[in-house]
Order: structure tokens, then sequence, then C-alpha cells
């Protein structure tokens, strides 16, 4: 895959460094029983095997340098977490972020304890939680297919717009997805974004609740996710530009 999912293997005498940050045990990890008890998991004798491949054809293409730079596209998410107000059931998160419109944009409720790291919850266990419209905008207006209304807490509308956001309709490549009720723990609303009005705007969330959240629940939170296309260009002096798509 060689890096960034790019198909293109690194130019020759280039580095590639990967940097981790590791979260709290307790965000990833739950008690099995009352006795149980998390501490630091230590990672010992961590390492990386990578092997260079070359070939006729691709000294060919990184010879091409010499004449115009190599472009490396790839894919940025941006993770954006907001807490959600109390005694409301009309709930907006107007101007979220600007700048070019992303591909892709994702959005699930989940409990504010479970991200900050809890081990009786867990931080991956996105749900319905009485939302009765979900609605993305852009510019201040709804994008393409939203809003989006959800009759009865069923998961049909929602999933079925994961999975052709994901394009996953009538690919018979992709992977094995969630049925309805594995859905309901992994409820996550999608957008493509495609033939929008502007390639450039402001990009917001709201939506409506059945019943307001009550601080007797506890907090919760709307995470947001962004995919922007990107490219790295690398020129024969390999300098690096970070281009956005």
């Amino acid at each position: 895959m060689a890096f960034l999912a790019n198909p293109d293997p690194l130019l020759k005498n280039c580095e590639l460094k990967l940097s981790f940050d590791r979260s709290d045990p307790s965000v990833a990890v739950l008690k099995t029983d009352d006795s149980a008890s998390v501490t630091d998991i230590n990672i010992e004798d961590c390492f990386a095997v990578t092997e260079y491949i070359s070939s006729e054809d691709l000294r060919e293409y990184f010879e091409r340098i010499d004449n115009e730079p190599i472009i490396y596209k790839y894919e940025d998410m941006e993770v954006l977490v907001k807490t959600c107000p109390y005694n409301q059931t009309d709930i907006r998160f107007d101007n979220l972020r600007g700048g070019n419109t992303p591909t892709h944009m994702f959005a699930g409720l989940v409990k504010t304890a479970a991200l900050n790291g809890d081990t009786s919850l867990c931080s991956t266990k996105f749900c319905h939680y009485d939302v009765e419209e979900m609605n993305f905008t852009l510019n201040g207006s709804p994008v393409n297919g939203y809003p989006l209304t959800l009759k009865n807490g069923s998961p049909i509308f929602p999933m079925q717009k994961f999975i052709d956001a994901t394009s996953r309709t009538c690919n018979i490549t992709s992977s094995k997805f969630f049925n309805a009720n594995e859905f309901k723990f992994n409820w996550i609303y999608a957008h493509h974004f495609e033939a929008e009005l502007s390639a450039q705007g402001w990009l917001g969330v709201n939506f409506k609740l059945s019943e307001p959240f009550d601080e007797s629940d506890g907090s919760m939170s709307i995470v947001i996710w962004l995919i922007c296309s990107s490219a790295l260009k690398i020129d024969k002096f390999h300098q690096v530009e970070k281009l956005n798509l």
C-alpha cells in the first residue's frame, strides 16, 4: 500500500516518519468485572518491517522529478467534538469550520464520559439518542439529501445514507457492512459532498430531539469527522509542499 494509501512507493533517499499519540487505557478498555483494574499498558519491542521494491517502470516514473514534482495524493481527517447543551430540543452548531468543502462528513452522538475515559462505557458506541431530525449545512443551507427525518427511531434512513456516502451501494468489492441491529450501536450520520452549490464555505450541524438531554443522564457530545482530499508535492531538491485539493 506504499504510504498514505497511495499506490506509489516513496522516492529514493526519502524518509517517512510516523508519530503516534497514545490515549489513556480507560478510553479503549472495558472492565470485565468489578475486580478488574486498568493500568498503563506498555508496548515493548515495537518495530516496523519495510521492503523497497524497484523496477524499470518505477525508476522511469521517478526520473520525471527532474522535470516536474512528484505528487502523492491522500486524505486528511479532521475531528471536532462539541458538547451538547441541556434542556434543548433544537440544537445547532453553526460555522463549525470554514474553507474548502471536504469530500465527506460524518457525525455521531456519544456520552462525553466515554470519550474522556471510562472503563464502563464504550468510546465508539454511537446511538440514536432520541434524534428526530439531523441536518448538515453548508453556508447555512442543507446539503443534498438533508435534513434527514427519523421516524420511530428507525435506523434505515441514516444507514442507507452511510452506505451511499461510503460507496458501498452495488459495490461487490466492499467489505461486509452492519445489519440494522448492529448499526443501532454504530449510528453514524454521513454525507458525500457532490454537486454542492459552493466549493468553499462554512459547515454546520443541527438536529432536533424528541426529549432534551438531561443532567441526570450525563453530558452528551457530538463527534464530527471531516475528510478532505490533500496531496504532497516533492521536487528534485526534496522540498515538500502540502496541497489542499
